[in-house]
């Protein structure tokens, strides 16, 4: 007893280097230096989640709840050979009486130095620097991708870094830091020539400026409601369309362009469409069709797909009370996180994934009565 005393004492440190852990693993896997024994972080992090889970009161209700939704992580990694639902379930759970201003900033700093030192390491030559060639409208672009596996990588993550700064320093943050961020977009995109990254952080720069210049509870009812009818309706247009109306229609010249620009994107999603069929816990997700390499770009659809029925219905549950919860406590900064976040994962696997997606941490809300302390909400 004394000795599971003494593992108490340390409870919140445990979630704190698991955020640590976790999110030096995930920036390594998406990176050329993957090859790496990188799994010793993704062991760690699981290790101190579970110390942190194992150490935490929990009231009667929610052990039921919080052992429901970690059998289905377990029955997910079996289905779909990924351990994504199951971290991010570990990291909801395991998130009880930590502060989130404190985990985010650990995550916002391990990112940042992981990011900048891979950027640095491919520009002195210690990780390759993968160059693509993309036809694009006839001409050929060359993308750098600065150390990562594919150049979208550095996008995904900067916009994820503007998000959780957003979120930390709301207070004190200027007019100056959206030129900063406008300027770190235009160099981002002059190596990568990611344009649907380089898109959503100019929306991004454009909502901040206008939540700024607008009477703070108009625009947090309206970022609500937003947030609510933009997640459904991204969903059901990331599955209709390719699902149905790309098959009728998708040799129009228009639907043809638009398929272009997206670079296939909705052909693909057709793709696996066919392929696959909706299971309730997911499935391992082949990224080949007819011996070519072909990638399931829509974070919708892989929801859908590799996590299942099931993970679709938690999701959008977890959601819609988080969203609540968030316009309650009066947090429009989470709630345009929430919303960049999945307009973004119309055209990229980012909606599921803990590396890209923070707000997850938040979805405790569902669970728990009270996510913020009072320091947090008026810090």
């Amino acid at each position: 007893m004394n000795y599971f005393k003494e593992l108490k004492k340390w409870n919140n440190e445990y979630y704190f280097a698991f955020t640590f852990f976790i999110s030096a693993y995930y920036s390594l896997r998406t990176s050329l230096l993957q090859t790496y024994p990188i799994i010793l972080f993704l062991f760690l992090s699981v290790v101190f989640v579970f110390l942190k889970i194992f150490t935490t009161s929990y009231e009667r209700k929610e052990y039921l709840l919080i052992f429901g939704l970690i059998i289905f992580g377990f029955f997910n990694w079996y289905f779909s050979k990924s351990t994504t639902s199951l971290i991010i379930i570990l990291a909801i759970v395991g998130i009880k009486n930590v502060s989130f201003r404190k985990t985010l900033k650990i995550r916002f700093i391990t990112k940042i130095i992981f990011m900048i030192s891979i950027i640095l390491a491919s520009f002195f030559g210690f990780v390759d620097n993968l160059e693509m060639v993309h036809l694009r409208e006839g001409e050929s672009v060359l993308r750098n991708a600065l150390g990562y596996e594919h150049p979208n990588v550095l996008g995904k993550v900067l916009l994820e870094e503007f998000l959780l700064f957003l979120v930390l320093y709301k207070d004190r943050f200027e007019n100056k830091d959206l030129l900063l961020m406008a300027l770190i977009n235009l160099l981002q995109f002059y190596f990568t020539k990611s344009r649907t990254s380089f898109a959503v952080i100019c929306l991004l720069i454009v909502f901040v400026f206008i939540i700024r210049k607008t009477k703070k509870m108009q625009i947090l009812i309206n970022f609500g409601n937003l947030t609510y009818l933009s997640s459904l309706i991204l969903f059901l247009i990331s599955y209709v369309f390719p699902k149905w109306v790309y098959g009728s229609v998708g040799q129009l010249p228009l639907i043809k362009a638009i398929d272009s620009l997206l670079q296939y994107r909705i052909t693909y999603s057709h793709i696996f469409l066919y392929r696959f069929q909706v299971s309730l816990f997911g499935q391992k997700i082949v990224n080949y069709w007819n011996n070519k390499y072909a990638f399931l770009d829509s974070g919708y659809l892989n929801l859908l797909l590799a996590n299942g029925l099931v993970a679709v219905i938690l999701f959008f549950v977890g959601l819609f009370k988080t969203i609540k919860y968030l316009v309650s406590k009066k947090q429009i900064y989470v709630l345009l996180s929430i919303f960049m976040i999945g307009l973004y994962a119309v055209t990229e696997n980012i909606l599921s994934t803990f590396f890209y997606n923070f707000t997850f941490i938040y979805f405790s809300a569902a669970i728990y009565n009270n996510v913020y302390t009072q320091e947090e909400l008026y810090e």
